[in-house]
């Protein structure tokens, strides 16, 4: 299973480990910046080159607030599942791509208090 992440911000060395570790594998790491540069048409192209398994690591309270940006991106990718990840260890929610925000739930914790 093929795993990628769209963040907000480039990710610390440590917590970029840890979704690797929980993921069971490397995870191709994409950051809005990087995104912001490419023309429209290219952004479509590499979102629609994403498949598998996205997730939305928010590493930081900053991040929170780019949260609706990064769902918007991660429903253009080809993603079966879409997962915002928190730092603090608060848990996983999951996303199915197109379906509205009340149909998350949440999972158990992943990481420690």
């Amino acid at each position: 299973m093929r795993t990628f992440a769209l963040a907000a911000y480039p990710l610390s060395g440590a917590f970029r480990s840890r979704l690797e570790r929980e993921s069971g594998g490397p995870v191709e790491v994409l950051v809005l910046p990087e995104l912001r540069r490419l023309s429209a048409w290219h952004l479509v192209r590499r979102l629609r080159s994403l498949q598998g398994l996205c997730l939305l690591p928010l590493e930081d309270p900053s991040s929170e607030a780019l949260l609706p940006i990064l769902e918007g991106l991660a429903a253009s990718t080809r993603a079966y599942a879409i997962e915002v990840v928190r730092s603090d260890g608060m848990g996983r929610l999951r996303v199915w791509p197109g379906t509205a925000r009340p149909n998350r739930y949440r999972l158990p914790s992943t990481g420690t208090p």
